[in-house]
């Protein structure tokens, strides 16, 4: 009875641990699960976003700030926006005198977004700079990666990084070698100086049109030489017939009354 005791106790604590190790599991699931939903809503609610950077206070109300943003794409980037392309402006943090608050603005569709971030370089001799609006963990991954962004680039290679990931283009002779692989690998594809040259100086179709001829004429000729030889044997042969003669030698034939 002694030993059993213990035994009993130490099974429930066991069991009690297992039920409680398979609650903590399953807990940890569903929080990863909702952090992953709270992330994928948090990036496409930054989908649109842009944050302008070197904007000075100088505004006094919400009009004023976003007519100080369609300035900049409409004077300095070139770009034909109104109102209707904004749905939103903000400056980000508290207001503070020595600073230039950053400003993010929301777009009313990704294609403007994308227009605006293809023109960004026309911004390159400004105060001003455009960045994507990134969540604070992705910004901490980007950090990350920039030094090895920074090493690829010293190298020669082109990269660039693509919200958190770091993508490398391969050089411009890697991907001349991957044309002329394809190009091999589709042998029904002719390229242009594969093509026979023409060095007769004329088609095939004037050679038909114009050997009948040269047959043509060489049969004209034979006829008209072997005709003249025929007539004169017509005329040695057939006897001489005087039309007029016979008409005159009838005798005449006297009718009286």
């Amino acid at each position: 009875m002694k030993q059993s005791i213990p035994q009993t106790i130490n099974s429930n604590i066991d069991t009690k641990f297992a039920t409680l190790e398979l609650k903590y599991n399953t807990l940890q699931k569903s929080v990863d699960m909702q952090s992953q939903r709270i992330q994928q809503l948090e990036r496409k609610i930054r989908k649109k976003n842009l944050i302008f950077f070197g904007v000075e206070e100088s505004e006094r109300n919400y009009f004023d700030l976003q007519q100080g943003i369609l300035d900049i794409l409409e004077q300095k980037m070139g770009l034909n926006c109104n109102e209707t392309n904004i749905e939103e402006v903000r400056r980000l943090g508290m207001k503070d005198d020595g600073k230039k608050r950053p400003i993010v603005v929301t777009l009313n569709t990704l294609g403007v977004k994308i227009n605006i971030l293809k023109n960004k370089k026309k911004l390159d001799c400004t105060p001003y700079y455009i960045k994507e609006d990134f969540p604070p963990e992705i910004l901490e991954e980007r950090k990350k990666l920039s030094a090895q962004l920074l090493e690829e680039r010293n190298n020669g290679r082109k990269a660039f990084l693509k919200y958190n990931k770091l993508i490398i283009i391969p050089e411009e002779q890697e991907n001349q070698q991957l044309q002329k692989t394809k190009r091999n690998q589709n042998p029904n594809k002719r390229n242009l100086s594969e093509s026979p040259e023409n060095t007769s100086g004329y088609s095939g179709k004037n050679n038909t049109q114009k050997n009948p001829s040269k047959k043509q004429n060489s049969n004209i000729q034979q006829y008209m030489v072997k005709q003249p030889d025929q007539n004169k044997d017509l005329h040695s042969t057939s006897p001489h017939i005087d039309k007029t003669s016979t008409v005159l030698s009838q005798p005449r034939l006297n009718i009286k009354n």
